[in-house]
């Protein structure tokens, strides 16, 4: 069986000028997520993300991506210590 990864709530904090996208950028962040490769599968009850510096002229799934990537990176490393 293939590991899985399953996030169950997400709590982001946006600029002003990013308001209105939270549902459209949690949807690419799993898409994007998704497109990862996970080698292992991991129980991780709470992961804390450093701020992310994204252009101004920067796309909703330019951001999206950088979470996910983000993310994946964490849950890989909390994924080694099991």
């Amino acid at each position: 069986m293939n590991p899985s990864f399953t996030i169950d709530r997400v709590r982001i904090s946006l600029p002003p000028e990013w308001r209105g996208r939270e549902a459209l950028l949690v949807r690419l962040i799993a898409r994007e997520f998704g497109n990862l490769p996970i080698s292992a599968g991991a129980k991780v009850d709470r992961m804390i993300l450093s701020p992310i510096t994204h252009s101004p002229g920067g796309t909703t799934k330019g951001l999206a991506s950088s979470i996910a990537k983000q993310i994946h990176r964490q849950a890989q490393i909390k994924s080694s210590k099991v």
